[in-house]
């Protein structure tokens, strides 16, 4: 059971009719806690980004190779959603290692089992999967808070060409796929291949498709035309892109607990491989990372 949980936060989201909360007793300015669980409806989550949780995604160093364990997924655990709404409100050495047990029983193991078994399947000629760990690089940051307000985990080559992304939040279960923090190397073969006859076309039908069917494009973008194109060329919208991926969010509920979010993920990685694939085929690693 997690404790402590302060009380005093706005508001509350639950993952299902069940959740950990806090009991509050306040004096003063003195609050304290007992964590009980209860009935409480369900709110709706802050939605806050792809690989942007706490930090800048483009540190490829903050995600652990991890070995896998050979298990089946079959959902997060109870408490999953309300450990990190703990750790919204509390995030503190203190709260972590009162609470670590429900972070490695409830978050950790589930999200190793999940890629895993999807490893199966999209990590045969896609690189491997990782769990990105649970710490803040906070080195350069004015936000000195230690730890990850989620978990995600990636199976990718290098960072750039291509990924398969899932995360579990305050916000419920994100999945993003594409072209995500691009160096200078990636950013021209991006650019060269989306301004060709060929591979251009074939790019934009997909973006296209997936923004149809109710996936957000997002990513860093120029406010005018970059160096070397046209104003009129027909895709320069895309040519402004010095990143773009494609993400989608569920919202806590009773399937992220069930076998019902693996095959969510799974559905939802399966329309993400044609842009992946061409991530991989014509933007590939940076030569900073070979």
């Amino acid at each position: 059971m997690i404790n402590p949980i302060r009380a005093d936060r706005a508001s509350r989201r639950h993952h299902s009719s069940t959740g950990i909360v806090a009991n509050t007793a306040m004096t003063g300015s003195a609050v304290t806690t007992k964590a009980a669980i209860i009935s409480a409806p369900t709110t709706k989550p802050l939605v806050t980004g792809w690989w942007s949780m706490s930090q800048t995604p483009g540190h490829c160093a903050d995600h652990v190779r991890t070995s896998l364990p050979n298990m089946k997924f079959s959902g997060f655990g109870e408490h999953a959603i309300d450990f990190y709404d703990g750790l919204v409100v509390d995030n503190s050495k203190a709260f972590w290692e009162d609470n670590k047990d429900v972070y490695l029983g409830d978050v950790k193991a589930p999200m190793e089992a999940l890629l895993a078994e999807l490893s199966g399947e999209f990590a045969t000629d896609f690189g491997s999967a990782k769990v990105f760990r649970p710490y803040r690089d906070v080195r350069f940051a004015k936000d000195k808070t230690p730890y990850k307000t989620h978990c995600g985990g990636v199976i990718e080559q290098g960072r750039g060409g291509g990924a398969y992304y899932v995360e579990i939040s305050p916000a419920g279960i994100r999945v993003g796929g594409g072209c995500f923090h691009l160096e200078a190397d990636q950013i021209a073969r991006f650019r060269a291949a989306i301004a060709e006859d060929v591979h251009g076309p074939s790019f934009e039908q997909m973006v296209t498709k997936l923004r149809r069917s109710g996936w957000e494009i997002l990513g860093e973008r120029l406010k005018t035309k970059p160096k070397g194109y046209e104003a009129d060329h027909p895709r320069i919208e895309l040519l402004k892109h010095k990143s773009l991926y494609a993400a989608r969010t569920w919202e806590p509920g009773d399937f992220l607990h069930e076998r019902e979010c693996f095959t969510r993920v799974r559905k939802a990685w399966r329309e993400l491989r044609p842009l992946n694939e061409w991530a991989r085929d014509h933007v590939g690693i940076s030569i900073r990372s070979a």
